[in-house]
């Protein structure tokens, strides 16, 4: 079992376990707890490994990078990035890392009342 499991780790053994489950023709994992244990997080029967989930939502990426000038004295920044920065312990802002195994985003990436165009991605 690993010591420690990161996002990175875990989607790419998921996508490793989808893409193995297809090519084999087993086809894919039903559940949750399913894949955890293929990908030997933790064991079916261990009940007490904590799950972390990290919620956020419209985080208006464009909007804080690019403020309105009718904003007097707006300051550029970019709050997803450093949330994501905060909860690694990257930001040198002494705020503390926390440890989360999947983060959510609900809402939209885009302050924008239609769809974001092309330049904004």
């Amino acid at each position: 079992m690993r010591d420690h499991i990161n996002r990175r780790v875990f989607l790419k053994d998921g996508v490793l376990i989808v893409l193995g489950s297809i090519l084999s023709g087993s086809g894919i994992v039903t559940t949750g707890r399913e894949l955890f244990a293929k990908v030997n997080f933790f064991s079916v029967d261990d009940e007490s490994t904590p799950f972390h989930l990290w919620a956020s939502a419209d985080s208006h990426v464009d909007k804080d990078i690019n403020p309105p000038s009718r904003i007097k004295n707006a300051i550029p920044r970019e709050s997803l990035a450093e949330a994501i920065r905060q909860s690694e312990g990257t930001n040198n802002d002494g705020a503390p890392s926390f440890d989360w195994d999947i983060a959510l985003h609900l809402g939209d990436f885009s302050a924008t009342q239609g769809f974001p165009n092309d330049d904004l991605g």
